[in-house]
């Protein structure tokens, strides 16, 4: 599906589900959980405010340079995201 479920870990339930536009393709939460960076087909990020389980913005990488996996700093403040032509492209969490 093209959304992400955010799930309550202690009754494993389905509390709220955030449209994207577009099939997920992998994830990363801040350390502090306010925000998630989802990488989406073909070329997006989706950044996600996990207050108000909605879409802030949507970051586009120009092709073909698909995004394919995450990291984060331990502060949060810079998420790395690998791309499919070999590179890395820095976010900084605080302007997205």
């Amino acid at each position: 599906s093209n959304d992400v479920s955010v799930i309550d870990l202690t009754t494993n339930a389905v509390i709220a589900t955030i449209p994207l536009g577009a099939s997920p393709r992998g994830i990363i939460i801040l350390p502090n959980a306010d925000k998630a960076y989802v990488a989406t087909v073909p070329n997006t990020i989706r950044v996600l405010n996990l207050a108000t389980n909605t879409v802030t913005s949507i970051i586009n990488i120009l092709p073909p340079a698909a995004p394919a996996d995450f990291g984060v700093n331990a502060t949060g403040t810079r998420v790395y995201v690998t791309l499919a032509n070999g590179t890395i492209r820095t976010i900084d969490t605080a302007t997205d």
